[in-house]
């Protein structure tokens, strides 16, 4: 056991020394509670005059835990595998999240209560709801993410933070020793305070969940484009590389050209129609989309459209390739 985990751990021992690789600490406890003791340190130096003790961190004796340890305790902990070293914005970060949970458990559970709450805000908002939303479900869908509709309502922490337990640490103590009793009266004060805007949310959610079951229904194929970017993604998501190369064919005109990779990518997933670049490098692919369109406007550069991707290589790998790529842009001309 290392001299240090013996000092904290030992409730006879009360002021030790310990050398550090810079100087001489006196180290002196102070009981707070039956949890909490305080660590002070005191950079020793010779003569009368002398350094003033600085707190160095607030220990835990149940979980042998030091919270806020200063940097010439953390020098002595160095090797330390008895005790653990965390923060009090770790623990406010357990707490707020343990709150938001129950909040969030505590919204579905009384939805058809909270809705009608919240329905003046909800429809006084529809349209950003309806574009932001909407694009959040589709880039899931897109990336493929396992749970692409969940209810997550984070709620102001302010109440806490405004709190006398907070200014005086004293709520960590009580979150340590009472969990649910701390977590339930702080998640209760916040819902009374936030039921319209509970409602709000699961107004969203709930449009959401709908927007999804539309999205997978796809009647008359409305979503082939989300699911053309999906089906390109899959194939290019799992490779380590700054560049891949793309082939676009516009009628019966083919050309290949290097395409940064992180681009491409955050266009599939913001689920655009095509993709484009600037620099001398991509002039060639704008002036030949220009050239195969009949574009008339010389200043603009033209994206390359995801249908009209014939190809995607890496070094000698094919990833993608769509073989039914004259059938999409005769699909694109029946929509015009």
């Amino acid at each position: 056991m290392l001299e240090i985990e013996k000092f904290l751990l030992d409730n006879n021992l009360n002021d030790e020394n310990f050398y550090t690789v810079y100087e001489l600490l006196k180290l002196h406890k102070e009981v707070y509670d039956d949890r909490f003791i305080i660590i002070y340190f005191q950079k020793c130096r010779d003569g009368l005059l002398h350094n003033a003790y600085e707190v160095g961190g607030y220990f835990d004796i149940k979980d042998k835990c030091l919270y806020e340890t200063g940097y010439l305790l953390c020098l002595l902990l160095e090797e330390s595998k008895l005790i653990k070293q965390s923060s009090f914005s770790n623990l406010y970060s357990n707490l707020t999240k343990d709150i938001d949970n129950y909040i969030n458990n505590y919204a579905l559970i009384n939805k058809e209560v909270l809705k009608p709450l919240g329905r003046e805000n909800y429809y006084k908002n529809d349209l950003p709801y309806i574009n932001s939303n909407e694009r959040k479900v589709r880039e899931s869908f897109i990336k493929g993410d396992d749970n692409i509709i969940n209810y997550y309502h984070s709620c102001s922490h302010s109440l806490i933070e405004y709190s006398d337990e907070y200014e005086t640490k004293d709520l960590f103590i009580d979150y340590l020793n009472n969990p649910d009793k701390i977590i339930n009266k702080y998640a209760e004060m916040i819902i009374n305070k936030n039921k319209d805007s509970l409602g709000e949310s699961l107004l969203v959610y709930e449009y959401e969940i709908n927007y999804y079951k539309k999205l997978i229904k796809n009647k008359n194929n409305e979503f082939r484009d989300i699911y053309l970017n999906k089906k390109i993604y899959n194939s290019i998501k799992d490779i380590d590389a700054k560049t891949i190369n793309i082939t676009i064919k516009y009628g019966n005109s083919d050309l290949t050209f290097n395409y940064d990779y992180i681009i491409l990518k955050r266009d599939l997933l913001n689920d655009c129609r095509g993709s484009s670049a600037w620099g001398v490098s991509y002039d060639k692919v704008s002036n030949f989309i220009k050239e195969k369109t009949n574009s008339l406007d010389s200043r603009k550069t033209e994206e390359f459209l995801f249908s009209h991707i014939s190809s995607i290589t890496y070094g000698r790998k094919s990833l993608y390739k769509n073989d039914n790529i004259k059938e999409n842009q005769s699909k694109e001309k029946g929509d015009k």
